[in-house]
């Protein structure tokens, strides 16, 4: 995932959640998918980066929602 707009979503969540936990975006060498995966201190926190990670991936057209 080389796209800037889905790199700046990754970096922003990366940011909220610190060290604290991390981000992990990765295709699927084996299906059609992307992978959005995140640790954080709260699960809210990891919902709202995921989602928003989602939403960048799915606008701009690299997975069907």
């Amino acid at each position: 995932m080389n796209d800037p707009d889905v790199l700046e979503a990754v970096k922003k969540a990366e940011d909220e959640i610190g060290d604290a936990g991390r981000v992990l975006v990765r295709e699927s060498g084996t299906e059609p998918l992307v992978r959005v995966m995140a640790e954080a201190e709260t699960e809210a926190l990891c919902r709202e980066c995921i989602d928003r990670i989602v939403d960048v991936i799915v606008k701009k057209g690299h997975a069907a929602e």
